[in-house]
């Protein structure tokens, strides 16, 4: 059986049997994409930045598993952008795409193919109903991180902006399982992975699809 790896934070991680389990991390439905013979290791966790997921060890669970054949998809960006938080906070085109570079890279010197996401937006709507995008720098900084370590970046942050926009601001609260318009529902969770799917149908030989 060949292995997906997940790495990220609380909007992929699965929450099912939780003190969250109302929410849905895009992770937990990402396994029904996969070709027959794959199956989904889900290491993201609540909270993490690439800083924190690196200095508290969780990469290395992955790392160390992960090996020739198998898969490795890593988005992060919420929890980096926390300033006033020194134990997660990286700056977008230094700290935060060097670990973005760092955790590719290495994976992918294991013999695993790798492919970076950005964040997903948001359910951030201005006065006039406008959503806006809320992380600024870390969606070009997690591009950047994927050209560092020469692997395939998806920006899923804009598809999922159009999508949202288009679904409305009263409507698309029903994508997200919380008030704070950030962490998805069921429904939110299969909103993401189709943006994920469709932008790794874009790139060529991807394994698991």
């Amino acid at each position: 059986m060949k292995k997906l790896f997940l790495l990220g934070d609380s909007t992929c991680a699965d929450k099912r049997g939780s003190d969250r389990s109302w929410e849905t991390g895009w992770g937990e439905k990402i396994g029904k994409y996969l070709l027959e013979g794959w199956t989904v290791i889900n290491r993201a966790k609540n909270g993490r930045s690439t800083k924190s997921f690196i200095d508290e060890g969780i990469y290395k669970t992955v790392f160390d598993e992960i090996g020739v054949g198998d898969a490795a998809i890593i988005q992060f960006g919420h929890n980096d952008e926390k300033v006033a938080d020194s134990s997660r906070y990286t700056e977008p085109f230094t700290s935060f795409a060097d670990n973005i570079a760092k955790m590719a890279k290495e994976m992918k010197e294991k013999g695993a193919a790798v492919y970076v996401l950005t964040a997903i937006p948001r359910r951030k709507f201005n006065e006039e109903g406008l959503l806006y995008d809320t992380h600024e720098s870390y969606i070009a900084g997690a591009i950047y991180g994927a050209y560092l370590a020469n692997v395939d970046a998806i920006n899923v942050t804009i598809p999922l902006m159009i999508s949202l926009q288009a679904i409305g601001e009263k409507r698309s609260f029903d994508y997200f399982s919380t008030k704070d318009d950030t962490h998805l529902n069921d429904k939110g969770a299969l909103l993401v992975c189709d943006a994920i799917i469709d932008g790794l149908k874009k790139i060529k030989n991807v394994p698991f699809l």
